[in-house]
């Protein structure tokens, strides 16, 4: 009786076969023979069959002994007739592929694993890099050099636009950081309308210090001296285009208004610079009440850039605060401003009050009579700390603060 059984085991073990010429029978299976012929086929097959000794490989090439069972048959002593494994050492493609064909429900799982794997690996390596991006792209971005975001209303004669005031503005909101000018990107929304308005240009300014606010009360001082130099270029070159704004025409400013990135014009139907700053007076500074201990929770400044003492004064500002010692805390950017104030003027026919002008600001946030709003630190002159540590209740208070001002003031807000 023929027994096939080797055949399917050395099938599932991955090997193909020819089928052989003669039947070989399972040793339990042999009755009546003698242990003569037993000897004789057992050498018989040792012979027959010299691929018993290759190795055998099972799908994932891991090594298995060779599986081939049962001496030949004692009436049909023929030699089997078997295929050669194509490389002893490693099972080859084909070889594999029919092995994966047989296993096919364990690879699929073992893939299905491998997959999973895979792909959890790649969303940990993408966060990961999109972590890392996020902190290069903050801190490269806040810094670099100052940017600046302009809207220009101002007249001009090409177009046909009018401003309504007598006096040609620049209402410069000043960021320290790219965190900080996220409050001027609310807080702007009223601000733009209102120079819109009256015909005044306005321009986001973002220092780019990161999250370094020392000096940051000092942004001011730049932004002052960068608009008088570049009116100062404009007067020895008039095709001069300027270098922050990409203004392809000259316009000159007579007043400059410098507001924290919190701070919101409550009023847009009133003229601030008229309200605020009287065209005698140099500067006018909120909580400054003719005392050189200034109590300014804002900052806010407003500059006559006519005046005859304005470019001196810039500049010995900017000198004042050039030592890396002197940082921010306690107004110091407003005293200092008051001391180049006094170095420049004529003390023996002029008062300081000729030179200044108090602006009143109450301790919840109001400048001028309800004008303008701020937020009120803790501390006077940490404006910035305050702002970073208070993100979203500051956050949430603008936004209601804005909305109501656009709503009172409708549509002006709807224009932009």
């Amino acid at each position: 009786m023929t027994n096939y059984a080797y055949l399917e085991d050395n099938l599932s073990a991955g090997h193909a076969f020819e089928k052989p010429s003669t039947s070989i029978l399972d040793k339990s299976s042999r009755t009546g023979s003698s242990e003569s012929s037993t000897r004789q086929s057992d050498q018989s097959l040792s012979e027959a069959a010299p691929l018993m000794n290759y190795q055998s490989y099972d799908t994932f090439g891991h090594p298995q002994p060779a599986l081939l069972k049962g001496p030949l048959d004692d009436d049909e002593p023929a030699k089997p007739r078997m295929i050669r494994i194509i490389s002893p050492e490693r099972p080859s493609f084909i070889h594999r592929l029919c092995c994966c064909v047989i296993d096919r429900d364990r690879t699929e799982e073992r893939l299905k694993e491998v997959d999973l794997v895979a792909w959890t690996t790649v969303l940990v390596i993408s966060v990961i890099i999109a972590i890392v991006a996020y902190f290069f792209h903050v801190n490269t971005t806040d810094s670099t050099s100052p940017s600046w975001h302009f809207d220009y209303n101002v007249y001009i004669s090409r177009t046909g636009s009018f401003q309504r005031s007598s006096r040609v503005a620049l209402i410069a909101q000043v960021a320290s950081s790219r965190q900080l000018e996220n409050f001027s990107l609310i807080s702007s929304r009223p601000n733009r309308a209102y120079a819109r308005f009256w015909g005044q240009d306005y321009v986001r300014y973002n220092a780019g210090r990161g999250h370094v606010y020392q000096r940051s009360c000092f942004d001011k001082v730049h932004v002052l001296n960068e608009v008088l130099d570049q009116q100062l270029m404009d007067d020895d070159d008039e095709t001069t285009i300027h270098r922050w704004s990409r203004r392809p025409y000259e316009v000159k400013y007579d007043s400059l208004v410098i507001i924290p990135p919190d701070s919101i014009i409550m009023d847009l139907d009133t003229d601030i610079i008229e309200s605020i700053l009287p065209s005698d007076k140099l500067v006018a500074i909120a909580g400054w009440d003719d005392n050189p201990m200034i109590d300014s929770h804002s900052g806010i400044v407003v500059f006559n850039l006519n005046h005859k003492y304005a470019s001196a004064v810039a500049k010995l500002w900017r000198e004042f605060i050039l030592p890396i010692h002197e940082t921010c805390g306690a107004n110091n950017d407003l005293e200092i401003l008051i001391t180049a104030i006094y170095s420049v003027m004529d003390s023996s026919t002029e008062d300081i009050e000729d030179l200044i002008q108090s602006v009143k600001e109450t301790r919840n946030g109001y400048t001028a009579d309800q004008l303008i709003k701020s937020l009120e630190p803790s501390v006077p002159g940490y404006r910035a700390k305050y702002l970073e540590k208070t993100w979203m209740e500051s956050i949430g208070t603008l936004q209601q603060t804005v909305a109501s001002v656009c709503y009172r003031f409708y549509p002006k807000c709807e224009v932009l």
